[in-house]
């Protein structure tokens, strides 16, 4: 069964949508070398709030953050710790999610090397793959 939304409700998606958007934005651009996953968390939470929302993944199933993040080859939906640094060329994999009213948007993200802010395909000067000198 489809449900169609009225105009009020598209209008507070858009709303919800952009907190998480514009949380995405944020949190990139706080990404670069010596930076812990725990920072960029703290850094979501805080805008996140900021707007009024709830952080979706913390406290669901008693997930200790406000965003997932892992590092290279690691599985996704990683807990954001202070041990886990960033460096040059790292790999950044980011999930987001706020509560804002009844809506819930969530949107992932991933960075190729540490202070990329765009697509990792955009990103070939941070890292120039294998066998590169």
């Amino acid at each position: 069964m489809i449900i169609l939304k009225s105009p009020d409700e598209v209008a507070k998606m858009r709303v919800a949508g952009s907190i998480v958007a514009d949380t995405i934005d944020t949190v990139l651009a706080s990404v670069g070398p010596g930076v812990s996953t725990a920072d960029l968390d703290a850094v979501a939470e805080a805008f996140i709030r900021e707007r009024k929302a709830t952080p979706s993944f913390k406290g669901y199933r008693g997930f200790p953050a406000s965003i997932c993040a892992s590092l290279n080859d690691e599985v996704v939906h990683g807990i954001p710790s202070p041990k886990r640094v960033l460096k040059e060329g790292d790999v950044l994999s980011l999930d987001f999610g706020a509560i804002w009213r009844p809506w819930r948007p969530g949107s992932p993200r991933s960075a190729r090397g540490a202070g990329c802010r765009t697509s990792p395909m955009r990103c070939s000067r941070w890292w120039r793959g294998p066998g590169s000198r």
